[in-house]
């Protein structure tokens, strides 16, 4: 590649404050890049699950300490927009410092410096050094990762406990646990995704089409005349039938299928598609919106509205939620059934959102991952992978479709 194809670029050292031996990475990424950006590298060189709030902060010589939060808290702490400002404007030098805290309950606090500036190629992060893995999520800052490292070596009387801890929260063998070890190919595997979400190439449309298909064929069969309902305003039972067949969803649910009441996958695409605002009842028929006219045979034009809907819904509580799971299935880190209601409903309550008047529950935090599941199932998003506890993980077309709506979720339209 020549130097012409390349972009001013940094290169940065950081080490997890107090962690001896040091638990480090050297990295390279554009100057131009942003610091909610540098947040979700960070996040990967690590290995980090992205569940907490974060913080920059800047020493600057005429404007004092600066801190720079996500935007959606930026307001509450008094913060600067991270989303709105680049590495090089507040650091772009060699020998700058800056700070970076993870988790403020935990407090983990990442010490960056500036060591180069050599340019680098524009669409590409790389992790070209590193040593030790990174530390367990919320297994209590640095000293609680250490003592964490002694339990499940068996040096301390908690020991079982620790590894009944560490596996249900991480989905690791306590066994295979290796402190010491630093996993550079899937850190680079992760920086190869991150990437491919800051400068985004073009989909092939059989992408697209694979996952909109279901809204799709529902609005084409509704088509220009409309669909007539029953009496009691569902889908006729020969329509919920052909729809189960044509989308391949006989597996999804039990019976005859040929009551809409009854056939939950085919009630949820229709009222999805109502709440979307593409379908509407009128006159004893389900019929076009406007919008659903515009977008009916145009995949593409279906598949950033659906994105845009996902990524903006009209609760700003429900937008941190899609935020929070949608970063969970694009990086295949899907916590626990029991983990994920409780995370949910923990980062609502830290945010100022309230249920009846108090903290989140854990009830709550369920009912709202299942809604987005629900969701995301009205598209060809997820598989199960497990019966039994709901396990789901992105399909490839589905992972395309996730990353778009964290694009949208972050502003990027490009």
């Amino acid at each position: 590649m020549a130097m012409t194809d390349r972009v001013p670029g940094l290169q940065l050292h950081v080490v997890i404050d107090g962690s001896s031996p040091p638990i480090e990475r050297t990295l390279s990424v554009p100057a131009s890049i942003l610091l909610s950006d540098l947040h979700q590298v960070i996040q990967a060189a690590f290995g980090w699950q992205d569940r907490h709030l974060y913080q920059f902060s800047v020493s600057d010589t005429f404007r004092g300490q600066r801190h720079f939060t996500p935007p959606e808290s930026a307001a509450e702490l008094d913060t600067e927009d991270a989303s709105r400002t680049e590495l090089a404007a507040v650091a772009g030098w060699t020998g700058a410092k800056l700070g970076y805290e993870y988790d403020f309950g935990d407090s983990w606090d990442h010490l960056i410096t500036i060591v180069g500036d050599d340019p680098v190629p524009p669409a590409r992060l790389e992790c070209t050094a590193g040593r030790r893995r990174g530390p367990v999520e919320d297994c209590g800052g640095i000293h609680g990762y250490y003592n964490l490292i002694e339990a499940l070596k068996g040096q301390r009387q908690d020991s079982a406990e620790a590894v009944e801890w560490f596996e249900s929260v991480s989905g690791e063998s306590a066994a295979a646990f290796d402190p010491a070890h630093a996993d550079l190919k899937a850190i680079s595997e992760r920086l190869t995704e991150l990437s491919r979400f800051f400068w985004r190439p073009a989909l092939p449309p059989e992408v697209i089409a694979d996952v909109v298909r279901p809204v799709q064929w529902l609005l084409q069969r509704v088509g220009a005349d409309g669909l007539e309902l029953t009496k009691d305003g569902y889908l006729k039972p020969t329509v919920v039938q052909e729809a189960m067949q044509e989308l391949g969803w006989t597996d999804r649910w039990y019976g005859k299928f040929n009551r809409e009441a009854q056939t939950l996958p085919i009630l949820d695409l229709r009222h999805q598609a109502q709440e979307w605002k593409l379908l509407r009842k009128y006159k004893g028929k389900l019929v076009l919106t406007p919008g659903g006219r515009r977008l009916v045979n145009n995949d593409a034009a279906l598949w950033g509205y659906l994105a845009d809907r996902l990524a903006h819904p009209p609760a700003a509580a429900i937008e941190l939620v899609h935020a929070v799971v949608v970063g969970w299935l694009v990086k295949d880190v899907l916590p626990s059934y029991d983990l994920r209601a409780r995370t949910i409903a923990e980062i609502l309550t830290v945010n100022g959102f309230a249920y009846d008047d108090g903290p989140v529950t854990e009830r709550e935090g369920r009912t709202l991952v299942r809604d987005v599941f629900r969701m995301l199932e009205c598209l060809n998003v997820l598989v199960k992978i497990d019966l039994m506890s709901g396990a789901r993980k992105a399909t490839d077309a589905g992972r395309e479709f996730l990353i778009e709506i964290q694009r949208k979720q972050h502003g990027r339209l490009d």
